[in-house]
């Protein structure tokens, strides 16, 4: 019988000092808890079938390029301290959770197109210039506190702003 993938255990790589490029099969759909937590050497990751990523699931690794097309959903911290990380792709998520891309210092443009809330602190500390997401409907408290925007587009759907978010 075949085994399928269906996600990235709990810390799975978690320290892990030698991994640089991933690529995850199709069958897998989550990224769980610390899964690539601090890994030194991670460059790049992808996986079209992932839509989900967890808690801290990359915080303060080396990943400089993530690419989940399929993405929904990412968890508190997933990205936090990522400072090399330069390009991802958000075109499906419509959840970012608190701190996720926090002191991503390497981060210039975002395009979230079908992002509904973002939760506090989001963006805070990174070098995001340019942001997109013409279905935002929340912005949390201080999401992108600290960040200096060239462009950023407000779109008719939002309804709130919380407090310091710029």
């Amino acid at each position: 019988k075949d085994t399928v993938v269906k996600g990235v255990g709990i810390g799975a790589f978690k320290e892990n000092r030698h991994i640089q490029n991933i690529v995850l099969p199709d069958s897998c759909e989550k990224i769980n808890a610390s899964a690539f937590k601090d890994c030194s050497s991670l460059v790049s990751i992808s996986g079209t079938g992932i839509k989900e990523i967890a808690t801290s699931a990359f915080e303060d690794s080396s990943v400089e390029t993530v690419v989940f097309p399929n993405m929904e959903k990412i968890g508190t911290y997933a990205f936090s301290g990522c400072s090399n990380l330069s390009s991802i792709i958000l075109s499906q998520v419509k959840e970012i959770s608190s701190y996720a891309f926090q002191n991503t210092t390497n981060l210039g443009s975002v395009y979230c197109n079908e992002l509904n809330e973002m939760g506090m602190y989001v963006f805070g500390q990174s070098g995001i210039n340019t942001f997109n997401a013409p279905k935002l409907s929340s912005i949390g408290n201080n999401a992108f506190k600290k960040c200096s925007f060239v462009t950023i587009t407000l779109p008719e759907t939002l309804q709130s702003i919380g407090e310091k978010a710029f």
